[in-house]
């Protein structure tokens, strides 16, 4: 809920490098544990979606800003993209939302949104659920960042980047 984006957020602003996100619980499915790994998230499913909106929301963010970038900046811009989707594939997404509640058909609206996928429509009411809620939420607490920073809106942008890149999750 919007609370926990709330705090999510300030905590990552409020802290230095290296902030902690908690814990998740993984299975490992990989047929081929060297070249493809896969895991299904027993438990942490919600935090690592919400970190993946919050990143798609950065993305969008940055996406405004694109030919204002360095060199340096669009390398990490295409990072950004595979955090989110596989490379060399049109919708293979990293983070698979459960499909319960529409989850997993709204993550895949926001992430065809940002151009990230395959055109995929945005499902009807997903503005009333909670996976646009949290992306919405983010885009607006990253445009209100930018507003109070008050200085580069493209350093702005990659501070909040690094924050979150440089986070940690412990992976059980």
């Amino acid at each position: 809920g919007s609370s926990q984006w709330e705090y999510l957020f300030d905590d990552l602003l409020d802290n230095q490098a290296g902030y902690f996100l908690g814990t998740i619980i993984c299975i490992d499915t990989s047929v081929d544990t060297i070249n493809a790994p896969k895991r299904e998230v027993v438990d942490g499913q919600q935090r690592l979606t919400t970190i993946s909106l919050l990143l798609c929301a950065l993305y969008s963010s940055i996406a405004k800003y694109k030919n204002e970038l360095n060199e340096d900046q669009h390398d990490d811009f295409s990072l950004l993209k595979r955090k989110l989707v596989l490379k060399n594939t049109a919708s293979g997404i990293r983070v698979i939302p459960q499909s319960q509640n529409h989850n997993l058909e709204d993550y895949k609206g926001i992430l065809a949104e940002q151009k990230l996928i395959s055109p995929s429509p945005m499902p009807k009411f997903a503005g009333n659920r909670r996976i646009k809620k949290a992306f919405e939420y983010f885009k607006k607490r990253i445009a209100k960042a930018i507003e109070e920073k008050e200085e580069d809106a493209v350093a702005t942008l990659y501070e909040l980047l690094d924050k979150v890149n440089s986070s940690v999750m412990v992976m059980i």
